[in-house]
């Protein structure tokens, strides 16, 4: 399932001065075969209720720290802050089943607010953003 071994000359070989070196790695496929083989169910994950949106290099910045807190304060969060695009990221919120998507932009940074998406109903909201753990708290009953 695994497999390794000693890589001394590995770092020379690429330029580099002689090292010492290791490595391993495990093959993801064996281990899901292996599984499977012994009939084990696989849990599923916890499915979040937030998603946080960004769009913009500074909301990107932004909406990590907002992650962080909504993750301190407890709540299942989703996020793809490798996507740019506002439609791939509301996709990916759709197929996690998130409740809410918190959507936050150029224009939302410069207000102080952050749009609120019901992600069933399709309605958003603009809240000010220093509120929105606060209202989440409300509309998720935590």
């Amino acid at each position: 399932m695994g497999g390794g071994g000693r890589y001394d000359n590995l770092i020379a070989l690429l330029g580099g001065r002689p090292t010492p070196a290791v490595g391993c790695s495990i093959g993801i496929e064996r281990v899901i075969l292996k599984i499977k083989e012994l009939g084990k169910e696989i849990p599923e994950g916890e499915k979040p209720d937030i998603f946080v949106a960004q769009l913009g290099e500074t909301a990107k910045r932004r909406a990590l720290d907002l992650y962080e807190s909504l993750r301190q304060e407890g709540f299942k969060i989703g996020e793809s802050f490798s996507k740019d695009g506002l439609k791939n990221q509301l996709d990916i919120a759709n197929k996690l089943g998130v409740k809410y998507t918190l959507i936050l932009g150029q224009k939302e940074l410069s207000e102080g607010t952050i749009l609120l998406r019901d992600m069933e109903g399709g309605i958003q909201e603009t809240i000010n953003y220093n509120k929105i753990i606060k209202e989440l708290k409300k509309r998720l009953e935590l």
